[in-house]
């Protein structure tokens, strides 16, 4: 008979055979009882889904972690399944997720650079520069919302991952309301699916800012290029959540999302606001701004004084009615600190819904007292509170208060009607930026920066992944 000893070796043989056995079994086999964790994982995310997103061909799960190998999760029972399931959004891959690298980013860098340029018209003109100051700022538009989707005290992966949710706010970036195309999937998509397979979707929208800000300065923004973003696969907004802040709600809105939300600084917010400076308002897609018909120049100045109750009012020879309407500034296809120096240099007055067709939101104006000669522009409470103890109560203000300008030797002039003489301690910023072009710049590079890399790195605890890579290309 056996020895006790002669038992407990045939025991532990026994037993480093079954482990053997089970584990070929896991890599023969994939391991289905690991998968069925996984897919537990990402279906508890996946009760936090609000709408998905319809603009692309992507997949209808979202998982919170990203190997390197996913394989296929239900869909939500919620949201119809549009597109093939996958782990990219890359055509080219045939939807597998690239391999990105320092090298495979710069050669797409150099690619989509040359690209994007071929997208703008020569300037000079008033359409050019209409259509260059429309792609310039929906570019840079959408760099801000995908990052802007963060919340650092949410356990979700939003941030700058290629992807926006289908919210209100996301209006003219994606197909919403009577909306059914824009400039993204339009202009923007067709390029990134020709280099999707070099460079992630994030990367290539924080890439699109960045191009708009160097050719819009004539290259006097200097900001460093980083990758390693991950792309995300769908983008839901918890339904109790509105993560991009609300134009109409001031300064609360303001630190609820750059700082509470993104932890970002008060100053960083003012500046990336200053972004306002390139673009336009678009009425049919945000319902801001004015929506003149027919839609000439001539009908389109006509309109707009109209509403500001100054149909006799001479424009200056430099007026452009095309160009100015719905700008925040003079030179909305030049990223300057022009938007600054209107804020302080005009008096603005709160025209309520008058300006909106169908919508009540708040339009600001230059007043015809201020002197400042463009009547086609506009602000709204969003930017007015940087400068101005400009009201917003229940979000909209009282019609027919103005506030400004700053006298000419830049003392503070508060508001009227009703009386607001305080002076925010945003004003120190915004009046630093409209006396020095250079110090706005400089000071926009480095917020960008952080805007575009939210969430990644140790400042956020990995909570989208390793800190991005810098890259010289």
């Amino acid at each position: 008979s056996k020895s006790k000893i002669d038992i407990l070796v045939d025991a532990k043989s026994a037993a480093m055979f079954l482990t053997y056995f089970a584990t070929l079994f896991c890599i023969c086999s994939s391991c289905p009882f690991l998968h069925q964790e996984s897919e537990n994982s990402a279906n508890t995310n996946e009760n936090h889904v609000h709408a998905n997103i319809a603009l692309y061909p992507i997949p209808t799960f979202r998982t919170t972690s990203r190997p390197t190998t996913l394989q296929p999760k239900k869909s939500p029972t919620a949201v119809p399944v549009s597109a093939p399931t996958a782990v990219s959004v890359c055509k080219k891959t045939k939807f597998a997720y690239p391999t990105v690298t320092a090298a495979s980013t710069c050669t797409a860098y150099k690619q989509i650079r040359a690209d994007f340029i071929a997208l703008l018209p020569p300037g000079g003109t008033s359409a050019g520069d209409f259509t260059r100051a429309n792609i310039f700022g929906k570019a840079l538009r959408l760099a801000f919302h995908d990052a802007g989707e963060i919340d650092i005290t949410q356990p979700d992966k939003l941030g700058p991952d290629g992807c926006l949710s289908n919210t209100a706010e996301n209006a003219g970036l994606i197909p919403f309301g009577t909306v059914t195309s824009t400039m993204v999937d339009s202009l923007f998509e067709p390029i990134y699916q020709k280099y999707c397979d070099s460079i992630s979707r994030a990367d290539f929208w924080a890439l699109l800012g960045w191009l708009s800000i160097n050719l819009s300065s004539g290259g006097a923004i200097p900001i460093s290029f980083q990758y390693g973003r991950k792309d995300a696969v769908t983008c839901n907004v918890p339904k109790d959540k509105v993560r991009l802040p609300n134009a109409q709600s001031g300064r609360g809105a303001i630190n609820q999302v750059f700082i509470a939300q993104m932890g970002l600084t008060l100053t960083d917010a003012v500046t990336l606001i200053g972004a306002h400076t390139l673009g336009h308002v678009h009425p049919e897609a945000t319902g801001y701004g004015v929506v003149a018909t027919p839609t000439t120049t001539t009908a389109t100045t006509a309109v707009r004084l109209a509403q500001l109750d100054q149909p006799s009012l001479s424009l200056p020879d430099t007026e452009d009615p095309l160009l100015q309407s719905n700008a925040w500034d003079s030179t909305p296809q030049i990223f300057d600190n022009e938007y600054f120096k209107g804020l302080i240099e005009a008096g603005w007055e709160n025209k309520g819904d008058v300006m909106t067709s169908t919508n009540e939101l708040t339009d600001w104006s230059p007043t015809k007292a201020s002197g400042y000669g463009f009547p086609h522009h506009i602000m709204l409470n969003s930017d007015m509170v940087l400068a101005y103890n400009s009201s917003t109560n229940t979000n909209y203000g009282f019609s027919g208060q103005t506030c400004g300008p700053y006298s000419p030797t830049g003392d503070f002039v508060g508001c009227q009607s009703p009386v607001d003489n305080a002076q925010p301690n945003t004003a120190s910023i915004v009046q630093n930026y409209a006396n020095d072009n250079n110090a706005f710049l400089l000071a926009f590079a480095e917020s960008y920066k952080k805007l575009v890399s939210v969430g990644y790195g140790k400042p956020y605890f990995n909570k989208l992944g390793p800190a991005l890579i810098d890259i010289v290309c």
